[in-house]
C-alpha cells in the first residue's frame, strides 16, 4: 500500500486547534487513503494514538513561543531534542519512506540530525514553512541551523511566492527540487449552498448584516482590535452590524474593546465552535474579514486556511497586505494596509452596499476554489513525494 510517510510537526495533535493542526491533518488524512500515514508532534499520554488511519507519536509538549533571543534559543534546542528522543524511539519502525517536515526548525533539525548522525536512508522534505518561519527575521543566530536544514533536504514546498522570497532573502536558500504546492480546502464541507437558518435563528441574526472572521482569539497577528475599530465604523451606516466571531476563551482586551467602543449588541462571540459545524458559519455571513497584521515577532500569516474556506464558501474577501494574503485576492475581494480600521471600515461598506459587487466576487471565490480541492493537491504532493523518493 503505497509510501510509509511521517509527518513532523509541533501543534498538530488532535487537541490542538488552528490552521497548523488543520493542515496537518487534511494531508494526512487524504495522503491515508492510498499511503502508511504517521504524524510526529507534541503531546501528553491522553491524546489518542490513532485518528481513522491516521497513527500519531507524541514528543513530550513543548512551548516553542518566546520573546527574548535566550529563551527562544532553549525552547528551540528543547524541541528538537524531545522530537529527536520520540525518533530514537520508535526506531523508523515503519521504515519510512519519506518524512515530511513542516518548518525547518525544530521539526526539520531534528529530522536531519536522526538521519545523518544515526544514517537513516529515508528522503526528508521541508515545508510549506509556517508563519513561524518568519521568526527568523528577529531571531537572526538561527537562521544557519534553519538553511542548513533546507539545504539538506530533497525538496522544499512552498504554499505561497511570499514565503520563498522570504526563504530566499532571509537564508538565501535556493533549492534545485522545490515546487509551489497551495494550501487546500475541502470544497465538499464548505460551499456557498448550506441551509444555515437554524444557525441564523439560535444566534437571532435575523435582518442583520454578518461580517465574518475566523482566527485564534488571543493571537495579536489576527488583528481583531483593528477589526472591531472598523466595525464600530460601520455601525453608524449600519447600525444592526454584526461580527460573528467564533473561537473559545476570547482575551479580556477584545471584550473591554467591545464596551469600549459600544459595540456589546453588534459583535457575537461564539465560544468554541466543532469543525464540523464551522461550515455553516461561513455560509451565513455576508463578507469574510482577516484583518492580520505582523506581529512583536515579526511573525505574520503565509497563506491562512480561514481565507480559503471563505473562498471555498462562495464569500467575497477582505484581507490585509501581509504574508502571503495579496495571493488570494484575484478579483475576490480586496487587500488593503495592515493595522488601517478605516481602509478595512471602507471596503466592508462598499460590499454591503453592492450586492451585486459582492454576488460576483463571491462567484470568483468560488471558483478559485474548486482549483484547490484537496484531492488535487493530495494528487500534487503524491507525485513530489515519488519524485524525492526516488532521487
Amino acid at each position: 500500500m503505497g509510501l510509509n510517510i511521517l509527518l513532523v510537526s509541533p501543534n498538530c495533535a488532535p487537541s490542538d486547534v488552528g490552521g497548523l493542526r488543520t493542515l496537518v491533518y487534511n494531508l494526512a488524512d487524504f495522503l491515508s487513503r492510498k499511503h502508511h500515514v504517521t504524524i510526529m508532534t507534541f503531546g501528553t499520554k491522553e491524546e489518542p494514538t490513532l485518528e481513522g488511519l491516521i497513527r500519531y507519536h507524541y514528543a513530550r509538549t513543548t512551548n516553542l513561543y518566546a520573546k527574548k533571543p535566550l529563551m527562544k534559543i532553549r525552547v528551540t534546542s528543547l524541541g528538537t531534542l524531545r522530537l529527536l528522543k520520540k525518533l530514537l524511539e520508535t526506531g523508523n519502525e515503519g521504515k519510512w519512506d519519506i518524512v515530511h517536515c513542516i518548518d525547518p526548525l525544530p521539526a526539520g533539525l531534528s529530522v536531519l540530525i536522526y538521519k545523518h548522525v544515526f544514517r537513516q536512508k529515508f528522503k526528508y522534505i521541508v515545508g510549506p514553512p509556517t508563519g513561524y518561519t518568519y521568526e527568523l527575521k528577529r531571531f537572526w543566530f538561527l537562521r544557519p541551523w534553519a538553511k542548513l536544514v533546507c539545504e539538506k533536504s530533497c525538496g522544499i514546498i512552498y504554499s505561497c511566492y511570499a514565503m520563498k522570497r522570504t526563504l530566499s532573502s532571509m537564508l538565501g536558500v535556493r533549492h534545485k527540487n522545490s515546487i509551489l504546492i497551495r494550501e487546500g480546502v475541502d470544497t465538499t464541507r464548505f460551499g456557498p449552498d448550506l441551509d444555515m437558518r437554524s444557525l441564523r435563528k439560535r444566534l437571532n441574526l435575523y435582518g442583520r448584516r454578518v461580517i465574518l472572521s475566523v482566527g485564534r482569539l488571543g493571537s495579536p497577528r489576527k488583528g481583531f482590535g483593528f477589526l472591531l475599530e472598523a466595525v464600530s465604523i460601520v455601525k453608524k451606516k449600519y447600525p444592526n452590524v454584526a461580527l460573528v466571531l467564533p473561537g473559545e476563551n476570547p482575551p479580556r482586551h477584545l471584550e473591554s474593546t467591545v464596551k469600549e467602543l459600544e459595540l456589546d449588541q453588534n459583535v457575537f462571540f461564539t465560544g468554541f465552535v466543532p469543525s464540523e459545524q464551522l461550515p455553516y458559519y461561513y455560509a451565513l455571513s455576508e463578507v469574510f474579514v482577516l484583518a492580520s497584521i505582523e506581529d512583536d515577532r515579526g511573525v505574520s500569516e503565509t497563506y491562512p486556511l480561514s481565507a480559503l474556506e471563505a473562498i471555498a464558501s462562495g464569500k467575497p474577501v477582505i484581507l490585509t497586505d501581509v504574508g502571503g494574503n495579496a495571493e488570494i485576492v484575484r478579483g475576490n475581494g480586496f487587500l488593503v494596509p495592515q493595522k488601517d480600521p478605516k481602509k478595512i471600515a471602507e471596503k466592508i461598506l462598499e460590499l454591503l452596499e453592492n450586492r451585486e459587487l459582492a454576488n460576483k466576487m463571491g462567484k470568483k471565490s468560488r471558483e478559485m476554489a474548486l482549483k484547490m480541492d484537496w484531492r488535487d493537491i493530495t494528487q500534487r504532493l503524491e507525485e513530489f513525494y515519488l519524485a524525492c523518493a526516488n532521487l
